[in-house]
């Protein structure tokens, strides 16, 4: 796969974009993950498993779902995994501020703060 050149800031997309999860639900987090934008799809790494899903955007609007997960079982690990892929998957919107991407509940709340 070759990914553009340009900043998600630049290009105004996501596709073909890589994040590091720095928050979930405004806390800190080392470890939290990465993920990465391709034209259809959302894959990455939680705190333990990979995952992968279907991933569209429109304008700041965005919708992932049908995620799936590696079967590792990581003890001590697995709520952060879980509010992770939850985050995910409740996101309705975003915002690029700088090298942050945050994704944002219905309600406008944030759900997971990521950075380039």
């Amino acid at each position: 796969i070759a990914w553009p050149a340009a900043s998600p800031k630049a290009s105004g997309r996501l596709a073909g974009t890589e994040w590091r999860i720095v928050e979930i639900h405004g806390a800190k987090v080392v470890g939290g993950g990465t993920l990465r934008f391709t034209q259809s799809t959302v894959r990455g790494k939680a705190d333990c498993n990979a995952f992968f899903g279907a991933f569209r955007e429109k304008a700041d609007a965005i919708e992932i779902g049908g995620l799936n997960a590696t079967p590792m079982g990581c003890v001590g690990r697995t709520e952060a995994e879980q509010s992770v892929l939850s985050g995910l998957e409740r996101a309705k919107s975003y915002r690029v501020d700088g090298n942050s991407l945050l994704l944002i509940d219905a309600d406008g709340r944030p759900l997971l703060r990521l950075s380039e």
